[in-house]
């Protein structure tokens, strides 16, 4: 059995497509999990509806305390062999569960994982992971964990082996760009991973998202995520060093593009957070080279920051999206 948790909080509009996606699947061995976590919109009444559609839904009402805390609440009351995400803004191919089940079973992975488009409001965006089924294990898996490039850091592509999900595996609370904190544990844990072609997840960009928003928090609950691997696995090799360097660096050049439009009280609150990004990439100055060229300026505005680099490095973003959008354009 396949247990599917549903964080929710205010989605009226997407989700009753969420849920029908999930209703709908091929593969039928299912147990939904839906956590209402405080909404205060009709979501709540949504959920109560589906609940009596089908034996196979579960709903619990709690007060907001983020999306950690909804997904551990539906880890705590689990009962299949699998656990699966789902965003409840999102929804998924009525295939998808079926292939990712399938494809682990016969691989003997402890995570099956899958491409997935970014659905924006006037386009798709296909981010399919690979061309064939493909296994990983070792070394190799572990590197492209870090990299982000393969498997991705997000909770709602894959299925993971309910077993994975140890008390230092749970989502930490609280805390935003949980999943980047959360993935990789599960993934280091795995013996094997195996991703499958196509694309099976539809991911929904929302400008209200928590991606989207910058706040200080949200940078820096990014940045404490990415400096916690690096202390974890930069010792382990020198090829996950490199790895977790640059994942620190370009962490920090997206801070600086982005800090001029966060509350100046809110820096100041976060001062201690600020500096321990400065020193880091004062002491990996050698690797900037690594980076591209809108992170190389950033990091070099992080080094030397004050008040007109942090204005200068927001401005030279702008230049940089723009002139990306309209090269996209032509």
């Amino acid at each position: 059995m396949l247990s599917v948790i549903v964080p929710v909080y205010n989605v009226e509009p997407y989700l009753k497509r969420c849920l029908d996606s999930i209703l709908h699947q091929s593969y039928q061995d299912l147990e939904i999990l839906i956590i209402d976590d405080g909404s205060t919109d009709g979501s709540q009444d949504i959920c109560d509806d589906f609940e009596k559609k089908d034996k196979r839904i579960k709903v619990f009402h709690t007060e907001n305390r983020g999306l950690s805390c909804a997904r551990n609440l539906g880890l705590q009351h689990a009962k299949g062999n699998w656990i699966g995400f789902v965003d409840s803004d999102d929804w998924i191919e009525p295939d998808m569960y079926e292939h990712l089940i399938r494809s682990a079973i016969d691989n003997c992975a402890d995570i099956s994982c899958c491409g997935y488009d970014r659905e924006y409001n006037d386009r798709s965006v296909s981010h399919s992971l690979i061309s064939e089924e493909r296994c990983y294990d070792g070394d190799e898996m572990v590197a492209s964990t870090m990299k982000g490039s393969t498997f991705g850091h997000y909770a709602w592509n894959k299925i993971y082996k309910r077993e994975l999900f140890s008390e230092e595996c749970k989502f930490p609370p609280g805390m935003l760009f949980e999943d980047i904190a959360t993935i990789w544990k599960l993934i280091v844990k795995c013996h094997r991973v195996v991703c499958v072609p196509g694309t099976l997840y539809h991911y929904l960009i929302r400008k209200d998202s928590i991606g989207n928003t910058k706040t200080m928090k949200n940078l820096a609950d990014r940045w404490t995520a990415f400096k916690e691997r690096f202390d974890i696995m930069a010792s382990k090799s020198d090829e996950l060093q490199m790895i977790c360097t640059k994942g620190c660096l370009e962490t920090i050049g997206y801070t600086w593009r982005w800090l001029y439009v966060t509350k100046k009280k809110d820096r100041v609150c976060y001062e201690g957070r600020l500096r321990e990004m400065r020193e880091f990439a004062k002491a990996n100055r050698s690797m900037m080279r690594s980076c591209s060229i809108a992170t190389r300026i950033s990091l070099l505005c992080a080094i030397y920051s004050n008040p007109i680099s942090i204005f200068g490095c927001y401005w030279l973003n702008q230049v940089f999206r723009r002139a990306r959008r309209l090269d996209r354009m032509t």
